[in-house]
């Protein structure tokens, strides 16, 4: 179920990253209880459908866009361990 807990560990989580205008990457702290095995990104905007997850560790991932975004651009991500 969403939002598992595992002995008081957080195994899975969710959220909204910002790539503010004029980058084209966001670093996100996943708040995960160790390094995840899974990322799965959503963005509803064309400038974002294709991002990627690089720099992936116990506390952080970075998402990155193919190109500078012209406007804060959200990317909904969910992780798991």
């Amino acid at each position: 179920f969403k939002g598992a807990v595992e002995l008081n560990n957080l195994i899975e989580n969710s959220g909204t990253a910002t790539i503010p205008n004029g980058s084209s990457s966001v670093v996100v702290n996943h708040g995960l209880a160790g390094t995840p095995s899974v990322i799965k990104l959503t963005g509803t905007h064309s400038e974002v459908a294709n991002c990627w997850v690089t720099n992936v560790t116990s506390t952080q991932f970075t998402i990155n866009a193919p190109a500078a975004v012209t406007a804060d651009r959200d990317v909904y991500w969910q992780a798991e361990v």
